[in-house]
């Protein structure tokens, strides 16, 4: 098991885009909010924390010389991410679900107003995942995962009186990025603008 860490203390926004959607520009985003720019949709709040767990795995060397290892060397390495939506609307199922969607049946004559998700016998989908929440200094705190598939169980819970979806990601490593950031890449807002 690797290390799990409280990456968000406390509520954060949610956003997902196809995976290979580009980052906003991130200049703008000092005061905690974001609207970003392309197919990047936003699907939520966190009820609370945000959890990242991130796994290596090492083969370590031993000599003839030494009785302790010597080097070791990134043999793999897995990560998650998980939280709690707030709300437990169709949106937030359709969120937590792997290639799940919301489909709208407006009202008429004859037909009441519908949203519908339907589960079952789904196409995995790779997503890009952005949670914008506040950082220990009060500005903002983004993490960005740029490849990611859905990877819990999906249940409705009730806390403190109010419904969520809990949503676990299985992060995968995106080959088109930099060594060091191919899998999360967390960035902290420590101070505004200078011209601000």
């Amino acid at each position: 098991m690797g290390s799990v860490t409280n990456i968000l203390g406390a509520e954060a926004t949610v956003y997902k885009a196809a995976y290979g959607e580009a980052l906003p520009e991130l200049d703008d985003i000092d005061t905690g909010l974001i609207t970003p720019a392309g197919n990047w949709v936003q699907v939520g709040f966190t009820m609370d924390d945000c959890l990242m767990e991130y796994s290596p795995s090492f083969e370590w060397v031993k000599i003839n010389e030494s009785a302790g290892e010597v080097k070791g060397f990134l043999t793999a390495e897995a990560a998650r991410i998980a939280y709690t939506l707030a709300e437990a609307d169709m949106t937030a199922l359709a969120h937590g679900i792997t290639g799940a969607s919301v489909s709208t049946t407006a009202a008429d004559d004859d037909q009441t107003a519908q949203d519908t998700v339907g589960i079952g016998d789904l196409t995995r989908t790779e997503y890009a995942l952005m949670i914008l929440g506040t950082s220990p200094e009060g500005y903002a705190r983004l993490v960005y995962v740029p490849k990611c598939v859905q990877s819990g169980t999906v249940t409705l819970i009730q806390k403190r009186g109010h419904s969520g979806v809990p949503v676990e990601w299985k992060v995968l490593t995106d080959m088109t990025r930099s060594a060091g950031e191919r899998m999360i890449k967390l960035y902290d807002m420590t101070a505004v603008p200078s011209n601000a």
